[in-house]
C-alpha cells in the first residue's frame, strides 16, 4: 500500500505487477514518481524474478515521464530482498551472497539514482537474532537526494523481522488552512444578546446610513465582537475515534508492553516462549475487543431513528465522497495542480457565458403595474425564521440561527435595512458575492476534469432573508392575477412533482380511452442553470405588471455577480461572473 496526507494530490499509476504500487504525486515543483516494490527470494540463477519486476518498473516510468512535459523525478522504495556488498557493506562482503544486486545496480545507474540509505544498516533481523541485513533500500533521482534530510531506520519495534525505515525530503508543502468551524449549537445566546443590546445603544445612531452597505456592515461590527467571544470553535483530533473507550486504551498498554518485552528478548539473542506467548495472548484480546467495540457501536448508532439519513450517506460510498479533496484538473494546456489553478478551470466549466435569448413576439399587450403593499415586520420574520437554522454560510460565516436568535434585538434593524434596499433598489456587495463549492457529481468514471464537479453557491444568510421576501410576493402576484399558465408547475405552492406525474398519467390514460395519440416532448437544455439575460427578463416582468420597485431590485440583484471557490481548504478572490 502507499498512503498520503489528504493535502496531497497523488492518483494511483498502473502496473502490470501485483508486487508492485505506483503513484504520481503532483508538487509544486514537479511530478513525483513513487513506487512501492516487493521482489520475491532468489529462486534461480538466472533470477527471472528480479529482472522481470524491474522491467515493469522500467516500463512504468517510461510511460508516466512520456505523458508529462516536465521532468518526473523519482522515488522507488521497498524489499528487494536481495544481499549486495553495494548497500549491505562488510557483513555481506564477508559471506557467499554475492552479485546479487546486480541488476537492481544497473537499474540505477540507467535512471541516475541514488540510495540515501547508509551503507550497511540493518534493515532486517531474523526473530531469532542470528542474522541480519540490507534487504530493503530506497532509490531516488539525483535533484530529489539534494533535498534529503535524514534517511535512516526507525527504533520502534512494530513486532515485524523488517525495520521500518524513515525517509524525510525538504520539500515545501504549503497546507491550506480553513476558517476554524464555529459550534452554533453550543452557542451562549443569552450573553450575545446582551453584549449585541449594549453595541447597538453604544452605537446608537440618529438617522439611518443613507446606503444599503454602510447599514449592512452596521449590524454586522455590532454583532461580530459577541460570536467571537460567546461561540466556541471546535478542535477536532486526527485520531478521534467515536467507539473508543478506556477498555480499549487499556488493553493496548498491556499489548505494547508484552509485545516490546518479546521484541526486546529476541534482539537480544535470548529469545523467551513464554513472552512471546503473552504478547500473542493480548494481541488477540485487544484486536478481538476492537471488532466487538465497533459492531456495537455501530448497533447502537443503527438503533436510534435520528440516525437513519447518516447511516444512508455512510452506506452509499459515492455520496460519502462528495467533499472529497479535489485532484489535479486536467486542461488542453495540461495539468492544473494548484488550488488558484484548479479553482480557475472550475470557474470556467460552472460559469460559461449564457446563450442567446430569444425575444417574445410583441403582440402581447403589457400590463400596468399591479399594486404592492409595504414591507411589514411579521412578513421579515416569516422569512427569517423559515430559514434552516444550521444551513451552510455564506463568506462572511453567519448561519441564519444567528438572525434568528438575535431577532428580539435587532429586528427593527432588518427590517429597515430591507427597506432600504427595495426602497433604493440596491444590495450590499457582499450579498452579490456567493461562496462557490465544488461537489463531486456521482458516479463519475474520472474526477480529473471540472465537468465531474457541480457548484453549490453560499451567499449571505441575512440576504437571502430579503431573496424569500421578494420571491413571496413574486409568487404571490403570479397566482393572484394569473400571471403563469396553468401547465406550469415548476416553482409554485401547491403544485408538486407528484400531480404533474399524476395529470400526466390520466392525459395517457384518457387518451387511450379516446383512442388518441399522446406524445410527450422532453427537452433537457445543457448549461443553463447559471445563465440569465437581464434584459429579456426584465421585459417579462414588466410585461407582465410587476410593481417597477420589484423589477429595478431584480435587475439589481442579477448584476454585478462575483464568486469566489473553495478548492481542497483555500479559498481564491472575487472575480466577476458572466
Amino acid at each position: 500500500m502507499l498512503w498520503t496526507h489528504r493535502d496531497i494530490t497523488a492518483r494511483p499509476i498502473p502496473t502490470e505487477s501485483t508486487d508492485i504500487a505506483a503513484l504520481l504525486i503532483e508538487l509544486e515543483t514537479g511530478p513525483l514518481l513513487a513506487i512501492s516494490v516487493y521482489i520475491p527470494a532468489k529462486s534461480d540463477s538466472e533470477d527471472r524474478e528480479l529482472n522481470s519486476r524491474l522491467d515493469i518498473i522500467r516500463r512504468t516510468i517510461d510511460t508516466t515521464r512520456r505523458n508529462h512535459d516536465r521532468r518526473v523525478e523519482l522515488l522507488i522504495a521497498g524489499d528487494f530482498n536481495r544481499h549486495d556488498q553495494f548497500w549491505g557493506g562488510d557483513v555481506v562482503a564477508t559471506s557467499q551472497r554475492q552479485g546479487e544486486g546486480e541488476p537492481i545496480i544497473q537499474l540505477m545507474s540507467e535512471l541516475d539514482l541514488q540510495c540515501p540509505l547508509p551503507r550497511g544498516i540493518e534493515t532486517w533481523v531474523s526473530y531469532s537474532g542470528e542474522h541480519s541485513s540490507t534487504i530493503d533500500l530506497i532509490l531516488v533521482t539525483q535533484e530529489l537526494a539534494s533535498e534529503l534530510q535524514r534517511c535512516t531506520t526507525d527504533s520502534t519495534a512494530h513486532g515485524s523481522d523488517h525495520l521500518a525505515i524513515c525517509t524525510e525530503f525538504a520539500i515545501d508543502l504549503t497546507h491550506e488552512k480553513g476558517t476554524p468551524r464555529k459550534l452554533w449549537k453550543k452557542a451562549r445566546w443569552d450573553p450575545i444578546r446582551k453584549v449585541v443590546a449594549g453595541e447597538l445603544e453604544r452605537r446608537s445612531q440618529p438617522d439611518i446610513p443613507g446606503d444599503v452597505d454602510s447599514y449592512c456592515q452596521f449590524i454586522t461590527e455590532c454583532i461580530a465582537p459577541a460570536i467571537e467571544k460567546h461561540v466556541p470553535v471546535a478542535r477536532p483530533s486526527p485520531y478521534a475515534k467515536r467507539w473508543w473507550t478506556e477498555d480499549l486504551t487499556e488493553l493496548r498498554k498491556h499489548y505494547t508492553y508484552w509485545r516490546n518485552k518479546a521484541s526486546a528478548s529476541r534482539r537480544a539473542n535470548t529469545p523467551d516462549p513464554g513472552l512471546q506467548q503473552m504478547a500473542v495472548t493480548y494481541r488477540k484480546r485487544y484486536h478481538d475487543a476492537i471488532r466487538n467495540q465497533r459492531k456495537t457501536h455501530w448497533q447502537d448508532f443503527v438503533a436510534e431513528a435520528r440516525n437513519v439519513w447518516t447511516m444512508a450517506r455512510y452506506l452509499d460510498p459515492a455520496q460519502c465522497a462528495t467533499f472529497a479533496r479535489i485532484p489535479a484538473i486536467e486542461t488542453n494546456e495540461g495539468v492544473s495542480t494548484s488550488s488558484g489553478e484548479i479553482a480557475r478551470c472550475l470557474l470556467e466549466e460552472f460559469f460559461k457565458p449564457p446563450p442567446g435569448v430569444t425575444e417574445e413576439p410583441e403582440d402581447e399587450r403589457p400590463r400596468e403595474a399591479l399594486p404592492m403593499e409595504p414591507l411589514s415586520e411579521v412578513e421579515v420574520q416569516r422569512a427569517i425564521f423559515a430559514s434552516n437554522p444550521y444551513k451552510a454560510p455564506g463568506r462572511d460565516g453567519l448561519p441564519a440561527i444567528v438572525w434568528q436568535q438575535l431577532w428580539p434585538v435587532l429586528k427593527h434593524h432588518i427590517v429597515a435595512l430591507f427597506k432600504l434596499s427595495l426602497e433604493t433598489a440596491t444590495l450590499p456587495s457582499e450579498w452579490r458575492v456567493a461562496k462557490i463549492v465544488p461537489l463531486r457529481k456521482p458516479n463519475k468514471p474520472d474526477y480529473t476534469v471540472a465537468k465531474a464537479y457541480r457548484p453549490i453557491s453560499l451567499l449571505a444568510s441575512l440576504g437571502k432573508g430579503l431573496e424569500a421576501v421578494v420571491a413571496e410576493r413574486l409568487s404571490f402576484l403570479a397566482e393572484t392575477h394569473r400571471l403563469l399558465p396553468k401547465s406550469h408547475f415548476g416553482a409554485r405552492k401547491g403544485r408538486s412533482t407528484t400531480q404533474a406525474l399524476t395529470i400526466l398519467q390520466e392525459s395517457i390514460f384518457q387518451a387511450c380511452r379516446d383512442k388518441r395519440v399522446l406524445s410527450l416532448v422532453s427537452l433537457d437544455v445543457k448549461g443553463a442553470y447559471n445563465g440569465v439575460n437581464i434584459d429579456v427578463l426584465t421585459k417579462r416582468l414588466r410585461k407582465r405588471g410587476i410593481p417597477n420597485v420589484l423589477v429595478d431590485w431584480i435587475t439589481c440583484f442579477c448584476s454585478q455577480r462575483k464568486a469566489s471557490v473553495v478548492v481542497n481548504g483555500h479559498t481564491t478572490k472575487k472575480v466577476d461572473l458572466p
